[in-house]
């Protein structure tokens, strides 16, 4: 399986001159899922996908010895819709302001895998994120439970073609370690001294 890092959004929301995923008290919070990445074994390859949004981030992440992919930052979907047309195989997507991932729930991810679902994007209950002081900002009903987008889909990149659009297929998994993801600086400081 390829492991990508979205690593190249403007942050826009986080109202600060740094760029977001550099941010961090014991390590930049692009570490942190990379690091888990890497412990759960799961990846022949890993990249970190970044855009001219997060040329700092670029730059860490080459002196860290991390292969990137560059995109034009036109966008989340667009700029994974790019990658995606680049790679083939089982492809593991995760957003790079993702603080409580670990490499259990990485593990417990991939196994979502399957390679009739060319896309298969893992969702949590609107009930978790709320529970949890998670701001929401995208909605789908799955099997009538109104869950929330976390940024964590397993792929079948054979499958991606520039023209074609793809279905896509959910999996809810209630855990907040992929719930939750760095946009405000209310999130940031949320974690205390993580």
């Amino acid at each position: 399986m390829i492991g990508v890092v979205m690593a190249g959004g403007r942050g826009s929301r986080m109202n600060i001159d740094a760029e977001k995923l550099l941010l961090g008290r014991k390590k930049p919070v692009i570490m942190h899922v990379i690091d888990s990445m890497r412990e759960s074994r799961c990846f022949s390859n890993l990249y970190g996908i970044v855009s001219p949004n997060t040329p700092a981030t670029s730059e860490y992440l080459r002196q860290k010895g991390i292969p990137i992919m560059e995109t034009q930052g036109r966008g989340y979907a667009r700029d994974l819709s790019d990658v995606l047309c680049r790679l083939d195989g089982p492809v593991m997507v995760l957003s790079g302001d993702m603080p409580h991932m670990d490499a259990s729930i990485i593990r417990k991810v991939s196994l979502l895998y399957n390679p009739d679902h060319a896309w298969k994007s893992v969702v949590v209950s609107k009930e978790l994120a709320d529970a949890n002081d998670i701001d929401v900002k995208y909605l789908v009903r799955v099997r009538d439970v109104q869950c929330c987008y976390t940024g964590v889909s397993v792929i079948n990149a054979s499958a991606i073609s520039d023209a074609a659009p793809v279905p896509e297929t959910y999996a809810i998994l209630d855990d907040v370690r992929i719930a939750f993801n760095i946009n405000t600086m209310r999130d940031y400081e949320s974690l205390g001294t993580a």
